[in-house]
């Protein structure tokens, strides 16, 4: 695309984790006005029951003592994690350029971030973390988050 051709385009938010959330898709037609509304992330009247229901079914599909779905993204997963994990003042890894709810998720527990760093190839692109064991023993790593290369 030309440059003269990006400076006239609109621009247009479009959201892609739901399909109602671009709000141009709607199975009928004729119910496109209210899909505006995205009913797909709205509250039912008390959920509880088909959600307790449904995470014994996956925790049974995956043979564990229990699963929890998360409802409110990956980044509350991590969180929920990390202060699950570790106590106070433990050390965790995380790669310097990770996503910024890992150190949240760290500093909420009350735990001590020890960043490391990843070499870039050729291309500028990150490389595989290798060198996890020797941070794990040199500076008492209680939990390691691999973000590996990066979480693009």
């Amino acid at each position: 695309m030309g440059f003269n051709k990006l400076i006239r385009t609109k621009y247009t938010n479009k959201l892609f984790t739901t399909p109602s959330h671009s709000q141009n898709f709607c199975i009928f037609n004729k119910f496109r006005q209210f899909y505006k509304y995205d009913v797909s992330e709205t509250e039912t009247h008390a959920p509880y029951d088909m959600l307790t229901d449904a995470e014994k079914y996956a925790a049974n599909v995956y043979g564990v003592k229990q699963t929890k779905f998360l409802t409110n993204g990956s980044s509350s997963g991590i969180i929920a994690a990390v202060i699950a994990a570790v106590n106070r003042d433990d050390n965790v890894l995380i790669f310097k350029d990770a996503h910024r709810c890992h150190l949240n998720a760290v500093k909420l527990a009350g735990a001590n971030p020890v960043f490391y760093d990843l070499p870039k190839n050729e291309f500028g692109v990150y490389t595989a973390f290798t060198d996890a064991e020797k941070y794990l023993k040199e500076l008492k790593i209680k939990a390691l988050i691999v973000t590996s290369p990066t979480y693009e």
